[in-house]
């Protein structure tokens, strides 16, 4: 079992694990770059938030 999977079903896993960074260094990206734009983009917004989803 991965330690995304043992994250997912709530068991103990190491946050530090590389795939656990990596996926933490792209959401936070995805979430600099929504806060970036406006209210009037929203489909911008809407796809940036379908890209954060996809990560998880």
């Amino acid at each position: 079992m991965t330690e995304r999977e043992k994250m997912l079903a709530g068991l103990h896993y190491d946050p530090s694990e590389h795939t656990l960074a990596t996926l933490r260094t792209a959401a936070s990206d995805l979430i600099e770059q929504y806060n970036r734009t406006s209210r009037h983009q929203s489909n911008d917004r809407k796809q940036l938030l379908q890209q954060l989803h996809y990560w998880w």
